[in-house]
């Protein structure tokens, strides 16, 4: 073993050499793609985005640790644009809770960069009292009507993201078109294998139905 120890010494930082090249053409890849990111553009397209997929549970329990809590199923959740500017974004959070309708509005304030245009927005609840924002929206990845977002809660109190490092993600999609491959290796990779899935077939065929019945009205 020692007598090949000026070899392999020499091998080691040949390949840490070749190793670090092909680490900053990542790292400039990498840079390229989150510099396209805008997460404005996304709030601007017309349509719903439709809540995916999420790390959060989808499910909770009220009033909690009581020996009879009623359970709540949250799907069929979608964010619709009310008004942007260069600053700010007004929209919706609408949501079948237990067959019942629950809407939510938020304000999002675009974080500037130094470089590029915004990817990330402070999220403030507008249907309550507190006037501050509690989350951190940030846009990971974005392509073909496929979205995920990176959310950081601004209180310590809230849950953070879980001790393997991996970040607390939402997946959303457009027009119900499934997301490609490519968002869902993103996803798996920057948000883990465990998830819950608040879309369901049936957001699609409610949606359906309001149309035909508006355009029969």
């Amino acid at each position: 073993m020692r007598l090949c120890g000026s070899f392999s010494v020499f091998f080691i930082i040949l390949v840490l050499c070749q190793a670090g090249k092909k680490g900053e053409k990542l790292k400039k890849f990498k840079a390229r793609g989150r510099n396209n990111l805008n997460i404005t553009k996304v709030f601007e397209e017309k349509g719903r985005l439709w809540l995916y997929k999420q790390t959060q549970c989808n499910i909770f329990y009220f009033p909690e640790k009581t020996d009879s809590p009623v359970e709540f199923v949250q799907k069929c959740i979608f964010l619709k644009t009310i008004n942007i500017s260069n600053t700010d974004v007004y929209f919706r959070e609408m949501m079948d809770v237990n067959g019942d309708k629950v809407e939510i509005l938020y304000r999002g304030d675009f974080i500037p960069e130094e470089e590029g245009a915004p990817k990330s927005m402070n999220v403030t609840d507008l249907s309550v009292n507190d006037t501050s924002p509690f989350e951190v929206m940030e846009l990971g990845y974005s392509n073909q009507g496929c979205y995920v977002f990176f959310l950081t809660r601004l209180h310590e109190d809230d849950e953070e993201d879980d001790s393997s490092g991996r970040r607390n993600c939402e997946m959303y999609i457009r027009n119900h078109k499934p997301p490609g491959p490519k968002c869902e290796n993103f996803f798996k990779t920057n948000c883990g294998e465990q998830f819950y899935e608040p879309y369901e077939e049936s957001c699609k065929i409610k949606k359906n139905i309001k149309v035909a019945r508006k355009n029969s009205e």
